[in-house]
This record gives C-alpha cells, sequence and structure tokens, in this order.
C-alpha cells in the first residue's frame, strides 16, 4: 500500500507507456461504458447526507486540516492547487485553497462530489481507491478529457486501527511534478495517520517512536508502534511496516527487537535511544510511557487519585467555582463542549481550548477541575503570556540552588511539578517562547521534569488543560508554535462561543446577577435593561459583563438598575448597541453553504463563525 513511484505520462489515444494502474483503469472506464469526450456524472450528495457524513469524519476532517494549511505558505504557496480529503467511496468530504487564489479551475472538486471512476473516470481520487496504492495522474492520463488540464496525486490514508479512512488528493493546474506532488500526499498522509495514533493511543498504551537517527524522531517520517502492557503490538504506522515489515499488528514486542517492554522501559524513557531490530537492522528509538497510572511522585507519596469523579460537597469548592451545569441555560453548543470536556477530565487525554478573551476560558478550567477526580489535587494556573521570558524556564520547570546567579539558596520546585496530582492550566499558551515549547513537550512525551541545573528527574502526574485565543494553525505556519506540540496539547478541541454568539445570552446575563447578588445585594433588573444586555456585542465578552454589571449595581445603589448607571466604555464599545448579525444564522449558514459549494470551512470565514457553529446550524437539515 506504498507505491510512490510516479506514472508515466499516456501517448496516442490510449496511454500504452502507462504503469498498470492507469491502464487498469482505463480498461475499467471503458468496460463501464464511459465515453472519453463525455462530462462526468458525479453523484452529488445532497446537503443534509453531505452534512451528516462531515459530521460523521470531524476528529478525521480537522485532523488533515491541521496538516494541510501550514503547507499552504510553504511549500504549496506558488501553485494553483487545491487538497482533497474524500471518503472511501470517493465522495469530497472537504477541500482547502490556498488563500486568495482562484478555485474556478478546480469545477467539480466540490465537497459532495463523488470522484468514483464510474463518476469521474481514471482520477486520482477514484483510481488511487480502486488500486489501493500511492497515484498521480497526469492531464492526459485522465480518462475524461474534461478533466485534462488537472494534474492529481491522491493516497490511501488510514485510521489508527489500520484500516482505510480515506483518501486525501493533491490537485494543481500549475506545473508541478509528479515526484514532487506525490511527495507533498505522502508527507501529507504521514502527518495525518500519526496524529489519528497518538489521538487513539496516547495516554494509555506505550508508544514507541522511532527513525534512522535520533533527530528524526520529532518528524512526519517516524515510525510509531502503540504497545499494550504485555508489549502485544496494538497499532503500527506507515513508515513502522515499512521499516520492521508489513504483519507488525498482533505481533510481540520481543518478536521485532528481541526485547521485552521492561527492558525497553528501562534503556528508552529518558531520551532516544540505539535498538536493533530482530533482523540486525540498527534504529534510534525513544518510548513514551502511559500517563494513566503515573508513578507516584518522591514528594506527594501519600497523595491519591480517586478513580471515580469526586463528590466534592460545598464546602471543598470554592465558592466562585460555577458547577458545570450552570455553565450553559440552554445554548447547545456549550453543553456539548462542556458534557465532552468532562468526559475527558477522566481520561489522559489533554484539552485545549479556544476562545475570545474574556470568554469565560477559565471560568470553564476551574468548573472541570473542581467537578473531576483531580479536584483533591492543586489546580495550577499559568498565564504564559504574563511570565516574562528570562523567568518562563526557572518558574514553569523549576530550578537547584546555585543553579543561576540570584537563585533562592532552597531551589524551586516549579509550577508543573506543584500541578503534580492535579490539573495544570496553561492559558494564553501561543503566547510561550519556541524554546520553552520545546522543553515543554518533553515534559509532556516523559512526563517527566528536569529542574534548571540537576541531572534528576521527577516524574509527574497531571492533567492539561491549555487554552488560546489565537489561530494555533496560522502560528504554525509562520514558525511561532511548534506543531508537535500543538499534537500534544490538542486531544480534545473545544471553542467557548462568544458572549454575543450564546444563544442563551438572556438567561446567562440573568445568572451572573444573580451570583454578583448572593454576593452583595443589589438591585434587579428591568426588562429593559435585559433587553439592552442582550443586543451588546460585548467584544469583552463574560469579563466585561461582569464588570458592567458590578459597576452599574453599584451605582444604582439599591434602586432599579438602568441605563445611566452603566459605566462609559459600555457605549464606547457599542456604537451600535443593535448591529448583530440582522439574518439569523439559521437562514444565513444554509445560504452561505450553498454559495461556498458546500466547504465547510469557507462557509465558517463568510459568516465570521466557527466551524462547530456551522455545523449546529446544519444539523437539523441533516436531521430533517
Amino acid at each position: 500500500m506504498d507505491s510512490f513511484s510516479s506514472i508515466n505520462a499516456p501517448t496516442g489515444d490510449f496511454p500504452e507507456a502507462a504503469e498498470d494502474p492507469i491502464e487498469a483503469s482505463w480498461r475499467r472506464c471503458r468496460s463501464l461504458g464511459l465515453q472519453s469526450g463525455q462530462q462526468p456524472g458525479f453523484s452529488a450528495l445532497e446537503t443534509p447526507e453531505l452534512v451528516s457524513l462531515q459530521a460523521l469524519h470531524t476528529d478525521l476532517i480537522a485532523t488533515t486540516e491541521s496538516e494541510v494549511v501550514p503547507y499552504f505558505d510553504s511549500m504549496l504557496h506558488n501553485n494553483r492547487c487545491v487538497v482533497v480529503l474524500a471518503n472511501t467511496d470517493g465522495a469530497i468530504l472537504e477541500t482547502w485553497h490556498p488563500t486568495g487564489q482562484p478555485v474556478a479551475a478546480f469545477d467539480g472538486v466540490l465537497p459532495g462530489n463523488v470522484w468514483d471512476e464510474a463518476s469521474a473516470g481514471t482520477n486520482a481520487i477514484g483510481t488511487g481507491l480502486t488500486s489501493g496504492i500511492a497515484v498521480h495522474i497526469r492531464g492526459d492520463q485522465h480518462y475524461l478529457k474534461s478533466h485534462q488540464h488537472l494534474a492529481g496525486s491522491a493516497i490511501p490514508v488510514c485510521g489508527a486501527d489500520g484500516r482505510l479512512a480515506g483518501i486525501l488528493a493533491l490537485y494543481s493546474t500549475t506545473k508541478m511534478s509528479g515526484d514532487y506532488s506525490l511527495g507533498i500526499v505522502k508527507l501529507l498522509s504521514h502527518g495525518i495517520e500519526n496524529r489519528l495514533i497518538f489521538q487513539t493511543y496516547q495516554g494509555r498504551s506505550h508508544i514507541l517512536v522511532f527513525n534512522t537517527s535520533a533527530s528524526g524522531l520529532d518528524s512526519s517520517w517516524a515510525g510509531l508502534l502503540a504497545l499494550d502492557t504485555e508489549g502485544n503490538i496494538l497499532a503500527a504506522n506507515r513508515r513502522a511496516q515499512t521499516v520492521l515489515g508489513e504483519r507488525l499488528l498482533n505481533s510481540n514486542l520481543r518478536q521485532v527487537f528481541d526485547l521485552d517492554l521492561a527492558e525497553l522501559s528501562s534503556i528508552a524513557t529518558a531520551g532516544p535511544t540505539r535498538l536493533q531490530t530482530s533482523g540486525n537492522y540498527q534504529i534510534f528509538g525513544q518510548l513514551i510511557l502511559p500517563r494513566e497510572p503515573s508513578p507516584p511522585h518522591k514528594d506527594s507519596k501519600d497523595k491519591k487519585i480517586p478513580e471515580k469523579p469526586a463528590t466534592a460537597g460545598p464546602a471543598d469548592i470554592p465558592v466562585d467555582v460555577v458547577a458545570p451545569e450552570d455553565l450553559e441555560h440552554g445554548d447547545t453548543r456549550v453543553r456539548r463542549l462542556v458534557g465532552q470536556a468532562r468526559k475527558m477530565m477522566e481520561k489522559d487525554i489533554p484539552i485545549l481550548v479556544y476562545g475570545e478573551t474574556g470568554s469565560g476560558k477559565e471560568i470553564l478550567v476551574r468548573s472541570l477541575h473542581y467537578y473531576s477526580s483531580r479536584a483533591p489535587g492543586p489546580l495550577i494556573a499559568v498565564n504564559c503570556a504574563a511570565i516574562p521570558s528570562e523567568l518562563a524556564e526557572s518558574q514553569l520547570f523549576g530550578y537547584e540552588k546555585g543553579a543561576f546567579t540570584g537563585a533562592h539558596n532552597k531551589g524551586y520546585v516549579g509550577l508543573i511539578r506543584q500541578a503534580d496530582g492535579g490539573t495544570l492550566f496553561l492559558d494564553e499558551i501561543g503566547e510561550m517562547p519556541l524554546m520553552l515549547q520545546s522543553r515543554l513537550l518533553r515534559v509532556l512525551q516523559q512526563r517527566v521534569v528536569t529542574p534548571l541545573g540537576s541531572t534528576e528527574s521527577y516524574p509527574v502526574d497531571i492533567k492539561l488543560v491549555s487554552a488560546t485565543n489565537r489561530n494555533l494553525r496560522e502560528d504554525i505556519a509562520q514558525g511561532h508554535f511548534r506543531q508537535d506540540l500543538y499534537y500534544r496539547i490538542a486531544g480534545l478541541n473545544v471553542e467557548l462561543p462568544s458572549l454575543r454568539e450564546r444563544t442563551d445570552i438572556k438567561t446567562l446575563i440573568n445568572f451572573v446577577h444573580q451570583r454578583l447578588l448572593q454576593a452583595e445585594p443589589g438591585p434587579p433588573l428591568s426588562a429593559d435593561m435585559l433587553d439592552l444586555l442582550a443586543r451588546h456585542r460585548w467584544p469583552g465578552n463574560m469579563r466585561q459583563l461582569v464588570h458592567a454589571l458590578k459597576v452599574g449595581m453599584a451605582m444604582a445603589d439599591g434602586d432599579l438598575l438602568e441605563e445611566d448607571h452603566l459605566p462609559d466604555d459600555f457605549f464606547a464599545a457599542a456604537t451600535d448597541p443593535v448591529s448583530v448579525q440582522t439574518e439569523p444564522l439559521s437562514e444565513l449558514l444554509p445560504r452561505l453553504y450553498r454559495a461556498n459549494g458546500g466547504n465547510i470551512s469557507r462557509t465558517a470565514r463568510a459568516a465570521g463563525v466557527s466551524r462547530n457553529t456551522v455545523y449546529k446550524y446544519l444539523r437539523p437539515l441533516a436531521a430533517g
């Protein structure tokens, strides 16, 4: 399943010099009764069916997008091209174009169109699926003449279970060589498959990362083996099968390296080590340990985390912590993300929270921690943007006494070790310096911390939750954020909607007002005031709402809260308090979805909302 040779161009009416996949495809097209001059007969999915299909493949689509987008600003920026993800039937799930490039040349390469050979003749997607190998189809190798302005490369993509999950294709109208095009899709597919393995197995299984050199362990070309506690191989990526042989699944580590898991753990957890395969082939490997259960910390021997979520009483939870059920008041998006995040708090899967400034990211994290089995342990919140870069390393990782000039004579344990047994919340993680990102990556891989000036490493048992208001994928493309670190922190991605997007805004405002009244008596809200607050655009989100209510309640001095009591910055931020989107999202999003050819990403950008918001408003169409 790993043929990456370029296909020679055909000559004459039939590609006599073509490789077997092309020749076989042309024969199939003829047997199907296709004529080279006919137009493609795409089996286009109806919108509800497409939306359901996209929702079914949400993780695969998101993972593919995270791999694809950085390459538009690097290896693909000078090419008119489109990257396509299709399912195992050849139905296009999603497409991605470089920003600002024309898309008209790719007419028909749209979500919902089925590019199997019966519909589109010989083409990268259909022929790649049928042959089961990577293929490159140059212009006149396409059976239908209407596609001969295109060049396409495609490669099957496997899920973590080793089964076919879909196919990735790159179509171009520029003169891109077949070798280059195939190299791109191969690189992308490796990254996608590796990410899927990490998402499935990291945290509960051992993962061996290996390559022919120690410096190549962080690359997409590294081999991956997921192992159970007996050393049985649960999953292997394509590179592992190429280097170690294709019959890896269900075999044992000892059959491959003549080592058992305990022996491998003793030599390959602290850093890359040289390994020798049973076939005398030398590689470098490093073992990533499961994160549950974690080895005990020598400073917290008596600390135990309950197996089930803690049933903490009111006295155990700080009064300012909001219960998970009170984080939403009718907004289905918030209800869904809270439910997902609560489940992940009990798994060893990191959580990454997106949201505008002030949207309540820390409120969410505090709720998740104190209403989980991690509640008996500490919650350590670190604002990565607030720590001076000169102090960040010592603050995060700690230091031994005398490690540097000015170091405390007793040393410092560091914020990460302080979070042992509890939750580490890295807020504004997109602001973390690159040097620190590298060290953090090692901590997350190895689950140990080495303080500055020390040769001793300390195991840590932490639940990692990160938050950002930045587009980390854009930061990756610009070289400001490590792609491998992104993979480590983005187990479950959740996006908090802004206050102006919330469908439960009136109920939420009432809830916040009532909580403020519990702290200090104040005036009630009039119906007109509630309407005014609900129409406001709230650029500062929850933080601004709380500020406005506190000032207003103090100014009202016991009277009914009115417009005159609100702070001046409320009106300064509201150049047009009622200038919210006049067209309801339930009408706007289906219209933009159709106008953008069923492309979820372009629909979200056009409407100025998240992809999750688009899915939310299109799901009723699918259900209907």
